[in-house]
């Protein structure tokens, strides 16, 4: 393959945005989610059941009902490096990696050549496109998977056997990530109906190829039906969605009884202004425009630390002079391609909206076409060819004359700054900051009691630790044979239920009963728990985390075994 100036920019592209991403996920230990997805995998490659007993299921229920994508593929990761960190996030780095070729594809198919670049530029050093690259997240491989089958629909004319691939690649998406269950067949929706591919399919050529896709759909879908009959995984959704929850529904009666109560008009039209379903809309597309705040988009994010470890936004502050550019751009140019573009914009944060937030992962369908809007404004701005001439007076030539001196090498100079901002905060701060959210203090406690194994006749592992259940086994790279036993039936110390792994013991003991516990246990024993239960011991120690709290409190007896 002769490789052009613009393979080798992308080339250029893709290698830092690997870095960028294969750095990130050093940093930060696995949280609770990606030590059972990780754990998930190693025990199917070691048995082919899941830590739960079940085999090669459909949904993991270790995780609330998660979707079987990630897990699976991960297994040859999880092979290759062991249950570890590059075992649980190679796949989402490599999924980042693939989404910046794949926008370089989608740009260049829809506007040009120069605008794929700048998307597959922009999606390299994108504020949340490098934190999910950087961690275990499941939503980052479906948006990898969600674009593939786009970049393939869109040119299933010209090779219909992508029609094929990209109905397989869609399916899997909506069986990778929960929120894609609702929003990629909306989106397949706005394809058909954005691209007029629903004319071609109904013509002699594509017939063959258009139902062998609807057949692969109607597989995927049968295999979403039997998920949410038979293994509950959409339970988290149906609990959680905004009609479920009897606290806003008590919230909305209440206040329509009241408003009914003193509104004046005729008794007969005052619930045509007083409703329970007017009050939901005003509810939902409220929280819809939220997923569309500056605030959320530009500059703080969602809050979460692990979708947000930089706290800023998913895109950079000078991006939303980019995104109005572009949005005037295309409208002139290239209105066709937001005729994809925004129904693609407004289908993607409907989940997040039905769970009444703003939230990071649910949303990032967003991302593409907010990368794509931002490349075109950046090309506008930037490169697109000056009209600046003799003929040219008034506003236009002194705008070309501004944008020629000073905009040109103004506006990447302020994106650099922004991204260096950007990675002071999440490669050399948010580590030390945020730690906590990612399940540090589980990971101290487990590499203790693994350097404490062959020291101590017990050792106590509190379950008020948040997730060291999930920690140990992932960092001991316990036999999943014997996790998978002892999540069936554990084990009783002294009447005390507890998940034995060797002579490690995970469970819970009353604060105030730790002590006499520890005390009866005959040998020597170490025990290690929240910080929170200190107060329940005496002669402890503690243990800092990076952000220089205590993360957690261990206690040792020493006692020889008694004969």
């Amino acid at each position: 393959m002769k490789f052009t100036k613009s393979l080798k920019i992308l080339l250029l592209i893709v290698t830092v945005g690997f870095f960028l991403r294969l750095y990130g996920s050093t940093l930060m230990p696995l949280y609770g989610d990606e030590l059972t997805l990780v754990y998930d995998a190693y025990s199917i490659l070691k048995t082919g059941h899941d830590q739960n007993g079940v085999f090669l299921p459909l949904t993991f229920q270790m995780a609330e009902g998660r979707p079987a994508g990630y897990v699976y593929f991960s297994i040859p990761f999880v092979a290759a490096f062991g249950p570890t960190l590059l075992g649980a996030r190679m796949l989402s780095v490599l999924s980042g990696v693939g989404i910046i070729i794949l926008l370089y594809l989608l740009g260049k198919k829809l506007v040009n050549d120069n605008v794929g670049l700048i998307s597959a530029a922009l999606f390299s050093i994108s504020p949340l496109g490098i934190q999910l690259g950087s961690g275990g997240f499941e939503t980052h491989f479906a948006l990898f998977l969600t674009l593939l089958g786009v970049v393939l629909f869109l040119n299933g004319k010209l090779k219909p056997l992508f029609i094929i691939l990209s109905a397989f690649f869609l399916g899997l998406a909506i069986h990778t990530y929960s929120a894609y269950k609702l929003t990629v067949p909306l989106l397949v929706i706005a394809l058909i109906f954005s691209s007029g591919r629903l004319m071609d399919w109904l013509g002699r050529k594509l017939i063959f190829w258009s139902i062998a896709a609807i057949i692969i759909a109607g597989i995927f879908l049968g295999l979403l039906m039997n998920q949410a009959l038979v293994a509950g995984s959409e339970g988290r959704f149906l609990h959680l969605n905004i009609f479920s929850q009897e606290n806003i529904r008590e919230k909305i009666i209440q206040k329509v009884n009241l408003e009914r109560n003193l509104d004046t008009l005729p008794e007969r039209l005052v619930p045509l202004f007083h409703n329970k379903d007017l009050e939901y809309a005003f509810m939902i597309s409220g929280n819809f425009v939220n997923n569309f705040s500056l605030d959320f988009l530009f500059w703080h994010g969602d809050g979460n630390p692990r979708h947000n470890g930089a706290t800023m936004g998913g895109l950079y502050p000078i991006e939303l002079l980019f995104v109005l550019a572009g949005l005037f751009y295309l409208v002139g140019q290239k209105i066709q391609v937001l005729r994809l573009i925004l129904p693609w914009l407004f289908i993607a944060p409907i989940p997040a909206t039905l769970l009444m937030e703003t939230h990071a992962l649910r949303s990032s369908l967003m991302l593409p076409p907010l990368i794509l809007l931002s490349a075109a404004g950046f090309y506008f701005l930037v490169f697109e060819k000056s009209k600046l001439s003799s003929e040219a007076r008034g506003f236009y030539y002194l705008w070309d004359l501004i944008r020629q001196k000073w905009i040109k090498w103004l506006l990447p100079v302020l994106l650099l700054v922004q991204f260096i901002i950007f990675a002071d905060r999440f490669y050399f701060l948010a580590p030390q900051s945020f730690s906590r959210f990612w399940s540090y203090p589980a990971k101290l406690a487990s590499d203790l009691a693994i350097e404490s194994r062959g020291k101590f006749d017990y050792i106590i592992l509190s379950d008020s630790l948040d997730n060291v259940e999930f920690a140990y086994p992932v960092y001991a790279q316990v036999d999943p044979a014997l996790v998978i036993a002892q999540n069936k039936q554990r084990e009783e110390l002294f009447g005390v239920p507890f998940k034995r792994l060797g002579n490690v013991y995970i469970g819970y003991l009353a604060g105030e009963k730790i002590d006499n516990f520890l005390e009866g246990l005959p040998g020597s024993v170490l025990y290690i728990g929240p910080v929170e239960e200190a107060r329940f011991l005496l002669n402890f120690h503690t243990i800092s985390g990076k952000d220089d709290l205590r993360a957690l409190v261990y206690k040792e007896k020493l006692e020889p075994r008694s004969n």
